[in-house]
């Protein structure tokens, strides 16, 4: 004889379905964000109306720590988000970002070390913000109501 499902039960398997399609739609949005970022960053200079010295490196912080969040998003999500895999992750986005700038100059761009510090820097703002907001909202979800 089988048990019916209990109301939590339905609730935790439609929970688990969401978090499956939240941890999928953030990895999909991750690689095609990472392959835009590879085209841009690839793309030969154009003129641009802000001409600020040094502005390119906020740019690159931007871009980087954007990719960064989607990538911690889909460890959170997951529930893979151990300090284990986020170090590898820091480690992995790293990579990519000084493959990213060494592979410029075939491209007719310049190659220059403090883009990747700021990759670098983008990548750790992006992480830790990333994982602050999700600590943050499993625990909104985990508060207990408190009784009427």
């Amino acid at each position: 004889m089988t048990k019916p499902y209990a109301k939590d039960d339905v609730e935790e398997l439609s929970s688990s379905g969401r978090k499956r399609v939240l941890g999928a739609a953030l990895l999909v949005g991750f690689v095609l964000y990472s392959i835009v970022l590879v085209f841009a960053t690839h793309l030969p200079n154009v003129n641009t109306i802000v001409r600020i010295q040094g502005f390119d490196k906020v740019l690159h912080c931007a871009a980087y720590g954007c990719q960064a969040t989607l990538a911690i998003g889909v460890l959170c999500i997951t529930g893979r988000a151990s300090f284990r895999n986020i170090i590898i992750l820091v480690g992995a986005l790293a990579c990519f970002g000084g493959l990213d700038e060494i592979t410029q100059p075939r491209f007719g761009r310049q190659a220059e070390f403090l883009d990747w510090v700021a990759d670098c820097v983008g990548i750790a703002l992006g992480v830790y913000f990333g994982r602050c907001f999700f600590l943050f909202v499993q625990a909104l979800r985990n508060r207990k109501t408190p009784p009427s």
